[in-house]
């Protein structure tokens, strides 16, 4: 996680600082590759069943101010999503 912490963090610093739009843009792809490749990592990691629980649960609960308390979007052309019928 340190390089796409590394590169979040300098891309803040620059929006922060109001720094040109290209520069930026850069610093954004940055964080997008940086993003990209630890996604490879974590895909290609073997975890342990332990593990694999572990993580399992906590993306099964809700957390607090999670995406159920907001309200609740149509989908494509004003269609419900499923299950999202109100």
């Amino acid at each position: 996680m340190a390089p796409y912490n590394t590169a979040l963090e300098e891309l803040e610093n620059a929006v922060n600082a109001g720094k040109p739009w290209r520069t930026v843009r850069s610093l954004a792809a940055d964080v997008a590759q940086t993003n990209a490749a630890h996604a490879v990592e974590l895909r290609e990691a073997v975890w342990s069943p332990r593990e694999r629980d572990w993580a399992g649960e906590r993306l099964r609960a809700p957390a607090p101010g999670s995406t159920q308390s907001l309200p609740k979007l149509g989908g494509q052309n004003g269609q419900k999503a499923p299950g999202n019928e109100n």
